[in-house]
């Protein structure tokens, strides 16, 4: 981002946070399924889940994790570091 067209920044800016926001919100959807659909009881007035449900949600995380390394290392092969874009003088 450092040595990126000026130009190009506000998108690139855009997509990261349209892309962390709309993961956000299908991955809160996804736990909170999960969590609702593994209830083995209630203590006081709180619901009280099964270990398994955890367990699948901490495997689902790590499972994106390496899905993001892999996809990431994919990306960085066969591609020149940026350059820079052109110096305007002001």
């Amino acid at each position: 981002m450092v040595e990126a067209v000026a130009s190009h920044t506000g998108v690139s800016s855009g997509l990261q946070i349209a892309t962390h926001a709309i993961g956000t919100s299908v991955m809160s959807a996804t736990i909170g399924g999960l969590l609702s659909h593994n209830v083995v009881g209630t203590v006081g007035h709180g619901p009280v889940y099964a270990d398994s449900a955890f367990t699948t949600i901490f495997l689902i995380g790590a499972a994106g994790g390496v899905i993001g390394l892999i996809l990431t290392l994919a990306m960085r092969r066969g591609r020149q570091p940026a350059t820079g874009g052109e110096v305007v003088a002001h």
